[in-house]
Formats: structure tokens, C-alpha cells, sequence
């Protein structure tokens, strides 16, 4: 009778050893996925930025008449976007 209970504390250990494995793995995956998302995030704002630049300086040497349209993505999270002389300013929510 002493055995059952043995191996009933041995098997209660082992899978809470490997509930506390599993549980450690998804959190360093949810820590990675969230810097992953951020540099994502500030990757599409460096395109998109680079997109206007690369636009207005296309309009400033085609001329006055001309124009130019840019189709761009903008990430979540995006709170403001200011332009001001030759300064483009993103305020951004990210996880960190």
C-alpha cells in the first residue's frame, strides 16, 4: 500500500515539473513575440517614412505642377505623427 502512494507523489511531481517548464517556454515566447512585434512596428515607420522622403524629393525636382501619391502601411499603436520643417516626428505605443 505504501508503493501506490509513492508513486502517486512521484507522477504529482513530474507533471508539475513539466507544467512548470511549459509555463517558463510560453512566457520567454510571449516576452520574444513582443520585442518582435515592436521591431516590426518601428521597421514599417522607417518604410514609411522613407516613402515620403524619397516622394517629396521626386515633387521637388519634377516641378511645381507636379504631385504624388504614396499608398503605406501604418502600424497599431501609432498615436501621433508631427511634421514640422524638415522634421518627422511618430509617437508610437509598444510594449516595452
Amino acid at each position: 500500500m505504501n508503493k501506490k502512494g509513492q508513486i502517486s507523489i512521484e507522477y504529482l511531481v513530474l507533471v508539475s515539473f513539466i507544467a512548470f517548464l511549459v509555463v517558463t517556454v510560453l512566457g520567454v515566447a510571449l516576452v520574444y513575440s513582443a520585442q518582435m512585434r515592436d521591431q516590426i512596428r518601428f521597421y514599417q515607420l522607417e518604410q514609411f517614412s522613407s516613402k515620403i522622403i524619397a516622394s517629396a524629393e521626386s515633387v521637388y525636382y519634377a516641378g511645381e505642377p507636379s504631385r504624388s501619391t504614396i499608398t503605406a502601411y501604418l502600424p497599431g499603436g501609432l498615436n501621433d505623427v508631427v511634421i514640422s520643417g524638415f522634421d518627422m516626428t511618430f509617437s508610437i505605443s509598444t510594449n516595452s
